[in-house]
């Protein structure tokens, strides 16, 4: 789980400083690469549900395979883009192919745990995951801040390769793990209001749904027009890669420093809450800093950013994880958490 989910991350840490300048040598505008980025989101909502009832119906291993083949597709396409529409396209795949294997993922290491009487070690394996995931995405920026001159193209190949390498990796060390409460192939689906129910999920739930969608909502812009904001200010991508190396850096150190006071703590979830809350208005803060500031000053907040939201994803699937009562449901309930995220994203 750690291993795949830090390959798949140091993908992106080798594409995300250089996204919006491809797009821009594609003659797309700033308005169109946040429309082509909605598609992204856009395929994940439409799958979000669809696929966790895949997974827990048809099994956790088979979603995931789905999910990576598909999010290979659309970095095929993004590597052969000669056109705007090839990221329009790839992106709904990638997209799709995210809801498949992310929920489904999370689940199976959950199932896992459960299985082994071992559930109490989940916010230390999704702490340990994100940390790792952090040092990864690093590395790989700081790769990409000295390679970038191969060409944009040349790296989407590395970033495939390295989606292939998981696939095959998970291909091979994923077994279902079939629970006692899993539902059978005859089993009468839950609907939507039953899935809701208090004796399926705490109420945590839906705060945890409100809670990512405002995040993504107030991130998401941020994310995809900083690059181009310090690019219009004479930044490289050189730069810009490193930048976005730091700020990983800064979110890393976040994430060990909550940890550390989540491991001491009896509660997980309460102890999560209490942490998450001044995370978000740090972010906020940050969030509107750089408006009052001069460029060096605001660049600064970029980082800082990166520094609040640290952690705020791990606390978010520690809460979650803990809400869900129904674990025959698990992939589902964590699908319908992704589709509030990125409800906050398209908006």
């Amino acid at each position: 789980y750690i291993l795949a989910l830090a390959l798949l991350k140091a993908g992106v840490g080798i594409i995300f400083p250089i996204y919006p300048s491809y797009l821009r040598q594609l003659g797309v505008d700033y308005l169109g690469i946040n429309l082509i980025n909605i598609c992204f989101y856009l395929g994940i909502f439409i799958f979000d549900i669809p696929a966790g009832l895949f997974a827990d119906h048809f099994g956790r291993k088979k979603a995931v395979i789905v999910g990576l083949a598909l999010r290979l597709s659309g970095f095929m396409l993004f590597y052969k883009a000669s056109h705007w529409m090839f990221f329009v396209l790839g992106e709904l795949l990638i997209g799709a192919g995210l809801a498949f294997f992310g929920s489904a993922l999370q689940a199976w290491l959950v199932d896992g745990l459960t299985s082994l009487n071992k559930r109490e070690l989940k916010s230390k394996v999704f702490a340990t995951e994100n940390l790792l995931s952090s040092l990864c995405i690093v590395i790989a920026s700081l790769i990409c801040g000295q390679i970038v001159y191969l060409g944009y193209r040349f790296l989407y190949g590395v970033v495939m390769i390295i989606g292939l390498i998981a696939m095959i990796i998970l291909s091979f060390i994923m077994t279902e793990i079939k629970l006692q409460d899993a539902p059978s192939a005859g089993e009468q689906k839950l609907q939507l209001p039953q899935l809701l129910e208090i004796k399926n999920v705490s109420p945590d739930f839906l705060k945890i749904c409100l809670i990512s969608g405002v995040f993504f909502l107030s991130t998401q812009g941020i994310n995809l027009q900083w690059q181009l904001w310090a690019k219009s200010h004479g930044s490289s991508d050189s730069t810009i890669a490193n930048i976005f190396a730091l700020s990983c850096v800064f979110s890393a150190l976040a994430v060990g420093i909550k940890m550390s006071f989540l491991s001491r703590s009896n509660d997980k979830t309460q102890t999560s809450w209490k942490l998450l809350l001044p995370s978000l208005i740090g972010l906020g803060i940050f969030i509107i800093l750089p408006y009052f500031l001069p460029y060096n000053l605001a660049l600064i907040t970029i980082v800082l950013q990166y520094w609040a939201r640290g952690g705020a994803p791990v606390l978010c699937d520690i809460i979650a994880n803990d809400a869900i009562r129904n674990n025959s449901y698990r992939a589902t309930y964590l699908g319908i958490i992704s589709s509030s995220k990125n409800i906050g994203a398209i908006s």
